[in-house]
């Protein structure tokens, strides 16, 4: 086959990855997968197909897997002597690295790509990655510095109403964490609404599914149990598996505060291997938590201390200092 037409059948198999990838990921991915087993795929075109894998895998849970694909992106824009693109794949790979735990590696490829995007004058790329920036201090319960990047990422996509919606949505849980929960309901309709009409059917969900957050914020746990077991089936059928552990743990804290410590035991150590078959580390050091508070509940109390030391012990690898607190 001429380079050409390998060119031209990659292209294709990157804007039907395209196009699927708001509403079906996981036939996104095979789309990349296809273009990319192609012989002699241009390394700019290569580069653009990893990239786009990288973000399906990522909204299908599989960070380790994402962030290998971020980097073979960044090799092939490397050959491509595209070195904006490069830091480009930054963006993604960030966000992937947070959830595996490599926080101070995620932080040297951050400070790297942003050295990048400045001498560029790339404001808008430079934005978005200091929303997945804030996504780290979020995680690190330090919502003040989160709110500040938010703002500061918020200015530089003056004119990309989707992703201010996703820099709302995230801001909208720094908000409820600061006892602002009616502010922060009000911006997840307001981006649900952005994201339904751009068809953005997982941005959708995922608004949905921190709107039943507030509810148990709320205190209002009987109805957060329900809203969240409403979503099961839409992240099943997106594949979202690292949505599908977080509906256990949240189960497991709901459960808690309703006094079944049985239930919450068994969402507990559903979500702990979830999360630990996804590399979530953070959420296995809750679900791992919440299940020693469940087996306090029931007078277990030797697995109930050993639990507690073996979270205490993984949040402190995660640098979450609330956590280990």
């Amino acid at each position: 086959m001429s380079v050409k037409r390998v060119a031209a059948r990659a292209q294709a198999c990157l804007e039907r990855a395209e196009r699927l990838r708001p509403v079906s990921p996981r036939e996104a991915l095979v789309e990349t997968r296809r273009g990319l087993r192609l012989v002699d795929v241009p390394p700019a075109l290569a580069g653009r197909l990893h990239r786009l894998a990288g973000h399906v895998l990522r909204s299908l849970g599989r960070h380790a897997e994402a962030e290998r694909a971020y980097q073979e992106a960044a090799r092939d824009f490397t050959r491509a002597r595209e070195p904006v693109e490069v830091a480009r794949c930054a963006i993604g790979r960030i966000d992937a690295l947070m959830y595996l735990g490599r926080h101070a590696e995620l932080r040297r490829v951050a400070a790297a790509a942003l050295r990048r995007f400045a001498a560029a004058g790339e404001s808008a790329a430079a934005a978005r990655l200091r929303n997945n920036l804030a996504n780290l201090e979020y995680r690190l319960d330090r919502p003040e510095a989160a709110v500040r990047l938010y703002a500061e990422a918020r200015r530089g996509l003056a004119r990309d109403p989707r992703a201010r919606a996703r820099i709302d949505a995230n801001r909208a849980n720094c908000l409820a964490l600061r006892g602002r929960a009616v502010e922060a309901s009000r911006l997840l309709r307001d981006a649900r609404r952005t994201f339904e009409r751009a068809g953005l059917a997982l941005d959708v969900v995922a608004c949905d599914y921190a709107l039943a957050y507030m509810l148990f914020l709320g205190h209002r746990y009987a109805e957060a149990l329900f809203a969240l077991a409403a979503l099961e089936s839409s992240f099943e059928r997106a594949g979202a598996a690292d949505f599908r552990a977080l509906l256990d743990l949240d189960a497991a804290e709901i459960y808690l505060r309703l006094g079944r410590p049985a239930d919450a035991l068994v969402a507990a150590d559903r979500a702990s291997g979830r999360s630990e078959a996804l590399g979530l580390r953070t959420e296995a050091a809750r679900a791992l938590l919440f299940g020693a508070v469940a087996r306090a509940a029931r007078g277990e109390v030797a697995a109930a201390r050993s639990g507690l030391t073996a979270a205490a012990r993984a949040f402190r690898r995660e640098g979450h200092a609330t956590g280990a607190g």
